[in-house]
C-alpha cells in the first residue's frame, strides 16, 4: 500500500527535500496518534512547497478531515494551524486519485514557504475530528519540495 501511495503522490514536482509517509495502524487514527516530520534547513533564501497527503478508504465516513499542524522552530517556539481537508466534493464524489477501494489526496499547505532560520523544523500532524478513533484513514504523508525559487 505504501508503494501505491508513493506512486500516486509522485506526480508533479520531483525535487523533494522531505517526502515521508506514515501508515495509520489498523486504519484507525486516534487523537493520541501524531506523526512527526523533521526538515533540516541550511539555506534560508529558498522557497518551498509544503503539502500533506491523505490515503483513505472509500468507506471513510466523512467528506472532510480536520487536522492540526504544529511547527516547532529551531529556537523551540511552536506554532499551531488548524486545517480542513475536503476529501470529497459536495455531492460526495471523492477528490484525488481513487482506485477500487482507496483514494489518495494531496493538499497544498503553503505554495512558497520560506524559513527564517537555519536548523531543524519539526512538523507534527494530529487529527482533529469529533471522533477519537477515526476509521478509514490509511496513511498520512508530508512533503516539502524545493520550488527552485529564492526570496
Amino acid at each position: 500500500f505504501v508503494m501505491m501511495t508513493t506512486l500516486m503522490m509522485s506526480c508533479g514536482h520531483n525535487d523533494f527535500v522531505l517526502d515521508q509517509t506514515n501508515d495509520v495502524q489498523g486504519e484507525s487514527w486516534c487523537y493520541a496518534d501524531t506523526f512527526n516530520y523533521t526538515l533540516h534547513v541550511a539555506d534560508t533564501s529558498k522557497l518551498y512547497k509544503l503539502s500533506v497527503g491523505v490515503a483513505h478508504a472509500k468507506k471513510y465516513a466523512n467528506q472532510n478531515l480536520y487536522v492540526r499542524i504544529f511547527t516547532r522552530f529551531p529556537d523551540g517556539k511552536r506554532l499551531e494551524k488548524l486545517v480542513n481537508f475536503d476529501l470529497a466534493d459536495p455531492s460526495g464524489k471523492w477528490l484525488g486519485d481513487c482506485g477500487s477501494s482507496d483514494c489518495v489526496y494531496e493538499v497544498p499547505i503553503q505554495e512558497e514557504a520560506f524559513f527564517n532560520k537555519t536548523g531543524d523544523y519539526t512538523f507534527t500532524i494530529a487529527q482533529f475530528m469529533r471522533t477519537d478513533s477515526l476509521t478509514g484513514i490509511k496513511a498520512v504523508s508530508f512533503r516539502v519540495a524545493d520550488t527552485g525559487k529564492v526570496r
